[in-house]
């Protein structure tokens, strides 16, 4: 658990954000070769690189956080 959530609602949660930056990662590209549109979808998907290391910061945490957890009960239960 982090803070008030639960390991798999935060997997939950990388999922969505990875499903939906997915999506719009490919929506954008669709629209990176057309000249007017072109600098605009370019930012976005600098934007969408963002989040992409967000979520593997998440990633990251989750993982981090369970080991965490057991090192935490071994140490309780000596």
């Amino acid at each position: 658990m982090i803070g008030k959530l639960t390991y798999d609602q935060i997997d939950q949660l990388i999922e969505v954000m990875n499903s939906s930056n997915n999506n719009l990662r490919q929506v954008l590209e669709y629209y990176s070769n057309d000249n007017e549109l072109g600098l605009k979808t370019s930012k976005l998907l600098q934007f969408c690189n963002d989040v992409d290391r967000y979520i593997n910061n998440l990633k990251e945490m989750v993982i981090l956080n369970k080991d965490a957890d057991v090192i935490i009960d071994r140490l309780k239960n000596q």
